[in-house]
């Protein structure tokens, strides 16, 4: 992976782009980043937390984890709805495509029903830009979009193969 370490994810999330508060994009980044860490936070805890070690107040923790993140969530929504509506520049584009893709891994955390509208959308974003060929044969190409694309297109994939799996066993009963 070069120089940018274990997660080039976190990489792409830079003090310089997550300070920037003139921009709709780094503020969808921003909200994007809180509601996954949330949601993870959650999910791991409950996950790996021997369950005699859980406080008292788990669920009510939980469920209030589980607000905040979805919170996080609609502001992450609406922020990218609004640098989406605007002309970018590269920067501004990786930015919803790393706010985006924050949100594909929230989702599969949360196991959020909402993920479906999330990858409609960001495909519906790339293909107004081109489509991913046009993206990475632009003059703006970077190795940050070239990993969000791919991890888009995992989650797109991953998401279609689970729908016709669910699908087969419903009509298989």
């Amino acid at each position: 992976m070069g120089n940018i370490g274990p997660n080039p994810l976190l990489a792409i999330c830079t003090p310089h782009r997550l300070l920037d508060t003139n921009s709709a994009a780094s503020a969808a980044m921003r909200m994007s980043m809180l509601s996954t860490s949330v949601a993870h936070f959650a999910h791991d805890t409950e996950h790996y937390m021997p369950a005699a070690d859980l406080p008292a107040s788990w669920d009510e923790q939980k469920a209030q984890l589980k607000a905040m993140s979805h919170k996080f969530k609609k502001a992450a929504l609406a922020n990218i709805l609004l640098a989406a509506g605007t002309d970018s520049g590269a920067e501004q584009t990786d930015n919803l495509l790393a706010a985006c893709t924050l949100l594909c891994v929230r989702d599969v955390v949360t196991a959020d029903p909402g993920w479906k509208d999330n990858m409609e959308f960001v495909l519906n974003f790339i293909s107004k830009r081109g489509g991913p060929q046009a993206m990475l044969k632009s003059s703006e190409y970077s190795f940050t979009r070239r990993y969000l694309l791919e991890n888009l297109a995992a989650h797109d994939v991953f998401s279609k193969s689970l729908l016709c799996t669910c699908q087969g066993h419903g009509a298989h009963g």
